[in-house]
């Protein structure tokens, strides 16, 4: 009976976008209710609600990143676009790839990068 008000709660966070919360929640309930079995899919809903949070992670990132290459003019600026794709890229890794932000990483930061020169020979 007490699993199943967790359950309830549970699913009003999931119902709150509070995605983070109610993934890391769900795997609880599936971990408190594994001496017995499985209960329904707690595991499924824990998995789900992780995806749907990284997903916004991701998005937000993303569009941080789309948003500031528009202006960028400096390296820095590149720099910074291409940690902000990077980051879209790694916090939804667990679940894919994510859109082309790994490859627009690679792009953006190559453009930000400062070669240094010096002659050997002085």
């Amino acid at each position: 009976m007490m699993l199943i008000v967790i359950i309830q709660k549970l699913s009003y966070l999931e119902k709150q976008k509070e995605y983070k919360v109610a993934a890391e929640a769900f795997s609880q309930a599936s971990s408190v209710y594994q001496p017995r079995g499985k209960y329904k899919d707690s595991d499924k809903l824990a998995y789900d609600n992780g995806k749907k949070y990284a997903t916004l992670m991701a998005e937000a990132a993303y569009q941080e990143a789309k948003m500031l290459v528009k202006s960028a003019s400096k390296r820095i600026d590149f720099r910074i676009v291409g940690k902000n794709y990077r980051q879209a890229a790694n916090v939804y890794s667990y679940f894919g790839r994510y859109k082309d932000a790994a490859s627009l990483s690679n792009t953006d930061k190559g453009e930000g990068v400062i070669s240094v020169y010096c002659d050997a020979y002085e």
